[in-house]
C-alpha cells in the first residue's frame, strides 16, 4: 500500500479542524498547520525512493503520476483553508454531490 506516502494525514486533520470552525484561521491554527505541512513534506521526501517495495507493487508509472498529483490536490485544500477560501470546497462538492444524485 502506498497510503503512508500519499495521504497527508496530520495536516488535512488540521485543515479539517480550522475549517470546521467557520472562521479566519488564527496564527496559532496556521502555525500548526504550517509546521504540520512541513514535516509532512519532510518525512515523505526523506521516506520515497525509488528502491521502495510497496511503489514497484502498484507500478513505478502509476505511483510517479499518482502520489504528485494527490499532493497537488492535499496542498490546494491545505493553502485554501490557509487562505480561508475552504467554503468554496464545500460548495463544490454539494455541487458535485448534486450533479451526481442528478444523474444516477
Amino acid at each position: 500500500s502506498i497510503a503512508p506516502y500519499w495521504m497527508p494525514s496530520l495536516p488535512l486533520l488540521v485543515a479539517a479542524l480550522i475549517a470546521a470552525t467557520n472562521r479566519a484561521p488564527s496564527w496559532l491554527a496556521l502555525s500548526v498547520l504550517g509546521f504540520t505541512a512541513v514535516l509532512h513534506i519532510h518525512a515523505t521526501l526523506r521516506e520515497t525512493h525509488g528502491e521502495q517495495t510497496d511503489l514497484h507493487n502498484v507500478g513505478k508509472s502509476f505511483a510517479w503520476c499518482f502520489l504528485p498529483a494527490v499532493h497537488a490536490l492535499c496542498a490546494l485544500f491545505i493553502i485554501g483553508t490557509a487562505l480561508n477560501s475552504h467554503r468554496h470546497w464545500f460548495a463544490a462538492v454539494k455541487e458535485i454531490k448534486r450533479v451526481v444524485i442528478g444523474f444516477v
